[in-house]
């Protein structure tokens, strides 16, 4: 059985500029249904890539959610990855402070920040 998505990446390789404009005037806002889809039913354990967020050091860092933040209804708190906190560590200038010596720092980040991540 053919999988669903090789007619699809076919067609797109052949497409006219005309054609990738329709596709990808769908593609927004299913995008948009499934984001929102995950992000109500998201919980503790699931990973995660923070996105649109300020200050810009945290764009692209990645790890697990721990909670909702305590207080703040539209946030999560997040535990980076080792590789995500480093880069925090060695990248956040003045704005953030990782201690030396951490391997996984948490941060709270609003809940339209954050995507699926595929470790």
């Amino acid at each position: 059985m053919q999988h669903a998505l090789e007619p699809v990446l076919e067609f797109i390789g052949q497409a006219t500029l005309a054609d990738l404009d329709q596709v990808e005037a769908a593609i927004v806002p299913r995008r948009r249904a499934v984001l929102r889809a995950w992000r109500a039913g998201l919980s503790g354990g699931e990973a995660v890539m923070i996105v649109d967020t300020s200050p810009v050091v945290f764009q692209g860092l990645t790890g697990t959610v721990v909670s909702q933040a305590p207080g703040k209804k539209a946030s999560y708190l997040i535990r980076l990855d080792t590789r995500s906190t480093d880069l925090l560590r060695h990248g956040g200038g003045t704005r953030v402070y990782v201690p030396p010596g951490v391997r996984e720092h948490q941060t709270t980040v609003p809940l339209g920040c954050l995507i699926p991540y595929q470790p």
